[in-house]
């Protein structure tokens, strides 16, 4: 089994565990106004955040380059265009993931967000890891491209 394989079991595992957990929170007041008011506002819950911080932490381990990105963010476009274009002669493309947060529910792209929010002091995409090491956002990674110090990084 590849390890891409495995991020995506991973990932699916933590999908029925995120909603098993939510349904047995709520069952016994899925007529309470607490209950509607979750389905309403769909931010991170306690469960989400914990599978959150497995997800993240296990993607770090599997690939030496991770981005949490937007489809939508022209600096996400930007940095992947970048590690895109070094990437063929340095990394594998096996050893790359993009978490497209906006892609994905609500709460779950919630909950990965105030994680690496959390983790890194940074509110906005891209997050971008290399071997591990929050490199930071699409300017970071340009200033790291500019010295030289990103292919230094990636070899």
């Amino acid at each position: 089994m590849n390890k891409k394989t495995l991020v995506v079991i991973l990932a699916a595992v933590l999908t029925v565990t995120v909603g098993f957990t939510a349904y047995t929170q709520h069952k016994t007041t899925i007529q309470s106004s607490t209950f509607i008011q979750s389905i309403l506002n769909p931010g991170p819950t306690p469960a989400n955040l914990e599978n959150s911080k497995i997800l993240i932490d296990t993607v770090l381990l599997e690939s030496r380059i991770v981005t949490i990105t937007k489809s939508t963010c022209p600096y996400c476009r930007k940095a992947k265009a970048l590690l895109f274009s070094l990437r063929a002669t340095t990394v594998a493309a096996s050893n790359v993931t993009d978490i497209v947060l906006n892609q994905m529910n609500g709460r779950k792209a919630s909950a990965i967000q105030a994680h690496l929010t959390h983790r890194t002091g940074q509110k906005t995409v891209p997050y971008i890891f290399i071997d591990g090491m929050f490199i930071g956002g699409f300017d970071s990674l340009r200033t790291l491209h500019i010295s030289g110090n990103l292919v230094t990084l990636l070899q």
